[in-house]
């Protein structure tokens, strides 16, 4: 176990990320059991658990990957081998997995950043499985790209949630708030900064688009990530992508105070049971303070996507529609239009987390909560 500032334990014992997985599963197939429908009560059952199984797939491939290669680890110090590269997917695999569970509450947006993770992991061991053991260059390239991706999201891991990490950035979140400034402006500046002077946010690669975030991110001082020039295009551009998102939206609605807001909005209209988006942001601008000055399409982006991490809400589209907010920079509206939405109190994984980390799994299963608005 790796403990961060105060609220945060990031988990790279076996037992225990398993046992954190389990639970989660156990108390999301409970509230999916409330579902009136039966077709859709079978397929958001079939996701918390397709969910469930590909992150112990994950854990797997980070222990298998990691012993495959311990024969060609040497004394020598003067370069990296296999073995080094292995070692840091293992960690990689491992700190992805704790994000995926502490900082996704919402269980069918998890199922869709583990996919990434999976499909980015199956890229990682093929290109280490082609590699010649005596090319020192690819495998020192390897090494580098493994770091860099095992660093960023072990960062994401630490400081999505904290909150000591959200109390660091808090007077960039609330200098945002106050000069009135949106999602896109915002965006749109740091845009500038990198010298993209010439194009729109969302005509960005992705892996531009991460450096936009990322250096939000690090002048917003919520996180101390690393230096991205040479990241190069893949599947893993996806998995931090995510990273970055999640972030950069919670810096920026986190003076707002959000997340409170849409907990009244859905307790407003917690007889509805499945309801459409038009409904959640006419309930979450009812309940806005008045100087909630973000607007309405505002509210109906940066809601879904802060009720949709933060597990207040789900759809099975979750991964897609968050996904096209990411890459447009909330920008264009999702195609939310006429989808239905369930709304629930998702377990806390970084709560549970906690709490394994110290043994209390008695303590972890009071701490998931009963509460739903189902």
């Amino acid at each position: 176990m790796e403990l961060k500032n105060d609220d945060v334990a990031i988990l790279v014992d076996d037992k225990q990320l398993r046992r954190l997985a389990k639970l989660l599963l156990n108390r999301e197939e409970s509230l999916m059991a409330n579902i009136e429908s039966g077709p859709e009560r079978n397929k958001y059952l079939k996701q918390c658990n397709e969910s469930y199984d590909k992150v112990i797939s994950l854990l797997e491939n980070a222990n298998d990957i990691k012993s495959k290669y311990e024969d060609h680890r040497t004394k020598a110090e003067d370069h990296k081998t296999k073995a080094d590269v292995a070692e840091t997917i293992h960690y990689y695999l491992k700190y992805a997995i704790n994000m995926s569970m502490q900082c996704i509450r919402n269980c069918c947006l998890r199922a869709s950043a583990v996919s990434k993770i999976s499909t980015h992991y199956t890229e990682m061991a093929a290109k280490l499985l082609e590699t010649d053991p005596g090319d020192m260059v690819e495998i020192q390239r390897l090494f580098e790209e493994a770091e860099l991706y095992a660093k960023q999201t072990l960062e994401t891991a630490e400081n999505c949630r904290s909150g000591s990490a959200r109390a660091l950035s808090k007077i960039f979140s609330q200098s945002l708030k106050d000069t009135g400034t949106t999602f896109p402006e915002m965006l749109n500046d740091y845009k500038n900064r990198l010298g993209y002077t010439s194009i729109e946010f969302e005509e960005l690669e992705d892996a531009q688009k991460i450096l936009v975030y990322n250096s939000i991110i690090t002048d917003s001082k919520r996180a101390v990530l690393p230096t991205l020039e040479t990241l190069a295009g893949g599947a893993g551009v996806a998995v931090l992508l995510v990273c970055a998102g999640l972030m950069v939206w919670d810096i920026f609605t986190a003076e707002h105070q959000l997340e409170a807001v849409l907990t009244n909005a859905l307790s407003a209209i917690s007889e509805i049971g499945a309801f459409t988006v038009q409904v959640l942001v006419e309930a979450a601008v009812s309940e806005a303070v008045a100087d909630l000055e973000l607007g309405v399409f505002v509210v109906a982006v940066s809601g879904f996507v802060v009720g949709t991490a933060s597990g207040l809400l789900f759809i099975a589209a979750s991964g897609f529609l968050v996904d096209l907010i990411f890459e447009s920079g909330g920008k264009k509206p999702p195609p939310v239009e006429g989808q239905h939405f369930y709304s629930t109190i998702m377990p806390d994984g970084m709560a549970i987390a906690n709490q394994i980390a110290y043994d209390g799994e008695a303590q972890a299963v009071q701490a998931i909560g009963p509460k739903t608005y189902f």
